[in-house]
């Protein structure tokens, strides 16, 4: 089986596996999530997510996790880590995800007293 399509970004409309918005089912206020573009864009998506959270968001994000890129250095040891056991199928996929995903938490600085 040629492995190069799985690292291939010439696809960047993969589907969120539907049992990962299980928490959608109640409301949440001042939450986004997303799950960025795997292709070069995800660096701004991620950049993004640390500035609204900065601004009293709270961003929670699909990646995968790389941690020998830029992308985990830089943006993702900003937030908190939630692994993923296994790998993910992405929408109507026969095969899992060739990586490993995490949730990436980013959470706004705390202001005053104790919590």
């Amino acid at each position: 089986m040629p492995r190069n399509v799985h690292f291939s970004s010439e696809r960047q409309d993969w589907e969120t596996p539907q049992y990962l918005f299980d928490g959608l089912s109640q409301q949440w206020r001042g939450v986004c999530w997303i799950n960025p573009p795997y292709g070069r864009e995800i660096g701004r998506s991620m950049q993004t997510a640390i500035e609204s959270a900065g601004n009293r968001g709270l961003v929670v994000c699909l990646v995968p996790v790389r941690t020998d890129t830029r992308l985990c250095h830089k943006y993702a040891t900003c937030g908190e880590f939630r692994y993923l056991r296994g790998r993910l199928k992405f929408g109507n996929a026969k095969n899992p995800a060739p990586f490993p995903s995490a949730i990436v938490i980013f959470r706004p600085p705390r202001t005053g007293g104790i919590r």
